[in-house]
Parts: C-alpha cells; sequence; structure tokens
C-alpha cells in the first residue's frame, strides 16, 4: 500500500503524551500509521502498535511509558505543535521522575520502583584535584577553557573558581584531608608500617626526598620533601621524623624497617635509626648485570661506584628496571655520534664483538630512513605481515640491550637479506646469533625476575622465591656467561639481603620450606630456630608493647558504633550530647559490644619468649598462627624488597613539574604527587 494514496488522520489520542499516537497519524482504514517527526510510514495491522513503540525507541531513543508519564496536557494542544515536537521534548513524558506513583502493574515492577534516586554529586575540590594530579591539567586550565568550564557547569558545578590561585587552594587542603584520613584510618587498626625512600633533582633543579610507607596490604605516597642543605645522615633522620610526626607515626612505635638503595649516606641512616634496614634487591640486581657486561672501571672508578651507588630507575617505571649510572659504563650508542665512541662491554671478545656488529648494523639502518624503507621494511613486511623497526639500545638503561638483541634475532632473515641489497661490509653468521641467543638467555629471566621483585604486592618472601627461580634458571644454562653471571648475583644479593627479615618471614609463611630450599652459597641462609624466636621477641617488644594507642587507656575511649537507633548519637568516650551520663541503650551496646571483642593477651617482659616457644610449636605442628606470630608476621609483610615506589614518584613528578609547569611551588608539587598516587590507586580497586 503506496502511503502517497493513504489518507492520514488524527487519532482521537493525539493529545495524550503518553500513548504513541501522540507522535503518529493513523489511516483511515486503520492498516497503517505515519511518524510525525521522519514520516516514515509503518503498518499496524489488527491495531497492534508494537511497531511504532519500536520505530521511536530505535529511531528516535523515545521511550512512551504510560505508568510513568505525566498526566496528558489539555485539549488545546494541536496537532501542528505535536508534529513540530523534537525528540528530546517528547523523551521527558517517559523519563521516570523520582517521586513518580509505582506502576499499576505489578509485573512491569523493578527494584529501582521501590527507591529513590539520588544524584550524588562529588565536590568540586575532588574533581579539580583528579584532573590537575591525574590528568595533568594546569591550574589556569580551569580558567581559560570555556568548554572545559562548560562542561563543569552541564554536570552540576555552578560555582567555580575564577583565579588558579584558587583553584590551587582548593587542591591543597583536598590533599591534607586525604593524607591525614587514610595513614590514620591505618594506624587505628593496628597495623604497621615500613618506609623506602630516595632522592631527586627536579628539571628546576631542586633536591627533594620521596617517602613512601607500605602496610602489608596498602601503601602511601607521602609527597616530596624538599632538602635544601647537603643530604647527611643526620638531616635524612631528621626529615623522616618530621614528616612522620605530622601523620602521628613514630619512627620506634609505628615503623618496621626501611628500604634504600645502597650508598654509605642510607647505610648509615639505617644504623642510626631503631628500625630494620633493608637494601633494594633491584639495585643489587642491575650492578650485579654491569659486573658482567661492562669492562671494570679503573681501582678508583670501582671505589666511587662502590661509595656513591648511584642508581636509579628510568622514565619507564612500568618495566621497573634499573638504569645505569655513567661511572658503571652503560651502553649506549647516539645516531650521531660514531659507534666506536661507545662504553666498552666485557673483555669477552666473542661477545664485545658481536654486540659492536649488531650496533653498528642498527645505526646504520637508523641513519638512513631510505635504506630502512626501501629495503630491510620490504622483507620485514613479506615475513611478519607488519613493519618492525629496529631497537637500538640507551646508556642508562641495561634492559635496552635485552630488546636491541630481541628484535634483532627476531628479524634475523630480514636483516641477512637486507645487508645483502645493502651491500653492507658488515656480515653476520650463525655463529653470531648463537652468541646473542646466548645473551638472551641470560637477560631475559633477570629482566623478569627484576620486574616481579618490582611488583606492588610483591614482599621478602616472594622476592625470595623470584630470585630462587632466577638463579636455578641461570644455573641449567651451562655456559660460562651464565655461570658468572650467576656468582656475580649471589655476590650482590649477598650484601643485600637480611637474613633474620627474610628468615623470620619466610618462617612464618612456611617452615618447611626453609628446610627444603636450595642455599646457593648461603645466600638464603636463615637464622637459628632460638635466633629466629628472639628476632620475634624484639619486634614484638618495640612494635606491640610500647604502643600507647592499643593500651587499656585507649581501648576504653573507643566509639560505640553500630547503634541501630538512629535519634542516639554518640560521642567519644561514650557520652550522649544531649546528657553527660550514659543512657541505658549505650550501655548495653558497649556490653555486647565488649563481649564480642576477643582478649588480646597481656605482655609480660618474663614470660614473652616462653609464650613465643608454645605458640612456634603449635604453628609447626598444626600450622595456625598464634597471636603474637601474627602480629609478626604483618609486620614483615609490609617490608618491600625494593625501593622502586620512590623511582616511580619521581617518575611522576617528572611528569606533573614538566616544561609548562616548571614553576610549581614546594608544596604544590608534593600535594599533586600524593594525589596522583591516590587516584591510581582508587583506579586500581576499581578495576
Amino acid at each position: 500500500m503506496s502511503s502517497e494514496n493513504t489518507d492520514f488522520i488524527i487519532h482521537k489520542k493525539n493529545t495524550d503524551q503518553c500513548s504513541v499516537w501522540f507522535h503518529f497519524l493513523t489511516s483511515s482504514d486503520g492498516k497503517s500509521a505515519k511518524c510525525k517527526i521522519c514520516s516514515s510510514t509503518l503498518k499496524t495491522l489488527g491495531g497492534s502498535t508494537k511497531g511504532l513503540h519500536t520505530h521511536l525507541q530505535t529511531k528516535h531513543k523515545v521511550k512512551v511509558s504510560k505508568e510513568y508519564a505525566p498526566e496528558p496536557s489539555g485539549s488545546s494542544s494541536t496537532s501542528a505543535s505535536s508534529s513540530t515536537s523534537t525528540p528530546a521534548t517528547t523523551a521527558s513524558c517517559s523519563t521516570k521522575r523520582v517521586g513518580s506513583p509505582l506502576p499499576t502493574s505489578t509485573a512491569k515492577r523493578t527494584m529501582k520502583d521501590y527507591f529513590k534516586v539520588v544524584n550524588q554529586q562529588e565536590p568540586l575540590a575532588k574533581v579539580l584535584s583528579r584532573m590537575t594530579a591525574r590528568d595533568g591539567l594546569p591550574f589556569s586550565t580551569f580558567t581559560t577553557s570555556e568548554d572545559l568550564r562548560d562542561l563543569l557547569i552541564f554536570k552540576g558545578y555552578k560555582e567555580l573558581p575564577t583565579s588558579p590561585v584558587t583553584i590551587r587552594n582548593h587542591v591543597v587542603v583536598y590533599s591534607k584531608e586525604i593524607k591525614e584520613s587514610e595513614i590514620l584510618q591505618a594506624k587505628e587498626r593496628g597495623d604497621r608500617f615500613s618506609l623506602s625512600f630516595d632522592e631527586w633533582t627536579s628539571n628546576s633543579n631542586k633536591r627533594f626526598m620521596n617517602m613512601n610507607v607500605h602496610s602489608p596490604d596498602n601503601f602511601w605516597n607521602l609527597g616530596l620533601i624538599r632538602v635544601k642543605v647537603s643530604m647527611t645522615a643526620e638531616v635524612c633522620v631528621a626529615l623522616l621524623e618530621e614528616k612522620l610526626s605530622y601523620f602521628g607515626l613514630s619512627l620506634k612505635d609505628d615503623i618496621v624497617g626501611i628500604v634504600t638503595d645502597g650508598p654509605n649516606v642510607m647505610l648509615k641512616v639505617g644504623k642510626l635509626l631503631p628500625v630494620k634496614h633493608q637494601l633494594c634487591f633491584a639495585h643489587g640486581i642491575h650492578l650485579a648485570v654491569c659486573d658482567v657486561l661492562y669492562k671494570k672501571k679503573s681501582q678508583d672508578d670501582t671505589e666511587m661506584i662502590e661509595l656513591q651507588d648511584i642508581v636509579g630507575i628510568g622514565e619507564d617505571v612500568d618495566d621497573v628496571l634499573e638504569s645505569l649510572d655513567s661511572l658503571e659504563s652503560g651502553l649506549t650508542v647516539n645516531p650521531n655520534e660514531d659507534v666506536n665512541e661507545a662504553p666498552d662491554l666485557t673483555s669477552d671478545k666473542n661477545i664485545s664483538e658481536v654486540i659492536k656488529k649488531v650496533r653498528k648494523v642498527v645505526v646504520h639502518f637508523k641513519r638512513s630512513s631510505t635504506k630502512n624503507d626501501t629495503i630491510l621494511q620490504k622483507y620485514v613486511r613479506a615475513e611478519k605481515g607488519k613493519e618492525l623497526s629496529l631497537i637500538l639500545d640507551v646508556k642508562t638503561r641495561w634492559n635496552s640491550l635485552l630488546d636491541m638483541i630481541e628484535r634483532f634475532v627476531l628479524l634475523k632473515s630480514c636483516i641477512q637479506k637486507a645487508l645483502i641489497d645493502a651491500k653492507y661490509q658488515i656480515k653476520l653468521e650463525d655463529c653470531d646469533f648463537d652468541v646473542l641467543k646466548e645473551i638472551i638467555g641470560i637477560l631475559a629471566p633477570i629482566k623478569l625476575t627484576v620486574e616481579a621483585l618490582c611488583r606492588r604486592d610483591a614482599n621478602l618472601c616472594t622476592a625470595d622465591a623470584a630470585l630462587k627461580f632466577l638463579l636455578h634458571q641461570l644455573s641449567q644454562n651451562k655456559t660460562n656467561l651464565s655461570e658468572k653471571m650467576m656468582s656475580c648475583l649471589i655476590i650482590r644479593l649477598k650484601q643485600r639481603r637480611s637474613s633474620t627479615l627474610s628468615g623470620v618471614l619466610n618462617y612464618l609463611q612456611n617452615p618447611g620450606l626453609i628446610e627444603s630450599c636450595e642455599d646457593f652459597e648461603g645466600l638464603f641462609s636463615t637464622p637459628s630456630s632460638s635466633g629466629i624466636k628472639n628476632e620475634m621477641k624484639l619486634l614484638i617488644q618495640r612494635l606491640v608493647v610500647e604502643t600507647k594507642y592499643n593500651s587499656p587507656e585507649r581501648t576504653g575511649e573507643m566509639e560505640v558504633a553500630n547503634v541501630d537507633d538512629p535519634e542516639i548519637v554518640i560521642v567519644s568516650e561514650g557520652r550522649s550530647l544531649e546528657s553527660n551520663t550514659p543512657s541505658l541503650q549505650i550501655m548495653l551496646e558497649r556490653a555486647i559490644l565488649d563481649s564480642q571483642k576477643p582478649r588480646e593477651p597481656e605482655v609480660r617482659q618474663s614470660d614473652l619468649l616462653s609464650t613465643l616457644r608454645k605458640e612456634c610449636s603449635l604453628y609447626e605442628s598444626c600450622g595456625t598462627r598464634g597471636y603474637y606470630l601474627t602480629k609478626v608476621y604483618n609486620f614483615l609483610r609490609s617490608v618491600p624488597p625494593t625501593s622502586v615506589e620512590a623511582e616511580r614518584a619521581f617518575s611522576a613528578a617528572g611528569y606533573i613539574q614538566n616544561k609548562l609547569r616548571s614553576r610549581l611551588g614546594d608544596e604544590t608539587l608534593d600535594c599533586l604527587l600524593f594525589l596522583r598516587s591516590h587516584f591510581q590507586k582508587l583506579e586500581v580497586r576499581k578495576e
């Protein structure tokens, strides 16, 4: 039936905005309908309007719902006004509103029909902080970008600051509130913490120290501490104490241990503090790789390297691989420099000559885009189905050597064909590629191990497992290079592994694992049975007995929570706001809570060691940790195996304080760095 020969008339329900006929005209024979919005003709055989509803929902995003729509408008509405209504206008008819009556049909009711929809708008300070810290927007953007301001106003933020200074103040205040609340909550739960910290110099030539607080299952980036004097061990300790005191933490009572890299100043800091000191494993592995792959410097330079131990994570902190200091002869080839000026590799001529060949070939194709496109990539596309460029290693990253060699071996046949076509004088034989594969077999497990060590959920127990895996993989290679690498790794790791910290944690994780593990020349040694108990006793005496916020005086001031009666308002010390005398309801709730709390044993210096022996005996026989063993277990789980979190913070600080934001103040940079870490953690939790 042609729509041109059909007469369409107004339906009798055309004034009812809750009827589908508000949007359609009907034919005189009742077998079709015409859309008022797009003039489309649809069939309505048998009086069915299902097709009309589907057309409105799919084509015009309009849902007609009689139960939720408002009362029909008066009869004064004409068909002309109806035909000119837009989808946005008609859509308002079917919008479910708060306070609308429930559907008359119980079959169409949902859970949402019984609850009011509450629009929970985030505070403006939180939105501004997230956009400036996580997304990197400058403060001035909120005052100069009309589009950004319009979007925020559309979202409901009517009173936007018009000054960058005001926006900055909002961010700083919000940062302080989050800092104080998060760590205070962890402290009130009875958690103990460990610290990781390191130094950094910004683009504006200012020195900072970053400090991170670690608990067994979480961490907090406390921001940056400005260092305006020479960083001696005493200055470092003073800065730590000052920063911790701001959050109500004490080095003696709340901190299990510290994790740093290995220069002498940090070693002295560890001796001055009454806490355990763990040296970063990632730095130790980095130094072992340098010992094997690079030529040793003169004795004076070697002593300087050992003294300063200057290493750090590159900008790609997600790879968590250590960079090389210039004193340690890193690998580098600048395309604008001669390859012969690159730092020397190991004295093993077989390895050194092959790496030099690889560098020269990579530079040859990188210097000439024409040769790369017309010769090399022609074979790469034919063999791999896509373009793959050669990678040149970087001076400050030993792991870039692995990336360069892996890509080179992957494109072996393509490179050999391209060298023949380019008539290049350097030829690579199969024996050269065998040497490259041997290097890959050494560096690949090292890279994986370092990544495992630098995970945020890593602890000293998982670190031992990763290191054992690495040494086991190297021992299976049976080559001179792998044996030398394994020997250097054991030497470097022995200098950094704490047998007391790792040994006690491994015991509390699995006592049987200690007896059955490979020792690797005494690297994974553990204290004796009595030594483990004495170490646990010292930790308990320092972190449990002397804590003030777990004392009976503090326990008596706990708030009464979970009171069902909303009219009863409780303050600290269990007092009512209306009276100084606790009501019967308050006293009842307090009695119920007291009956559900487990008894915490009283610690006596005379029988603490005896209690530990009994708990250890029970643990070894049935695998159940007692009260004190659980405490020590959680204490030691807070100690990370690396100080890479500080390096991540420096990378984030470099991102925040870029060339466009190089004038950020110390306090502002500190707050933005903390908030960036805070919002990134929230994103991870959502995932």
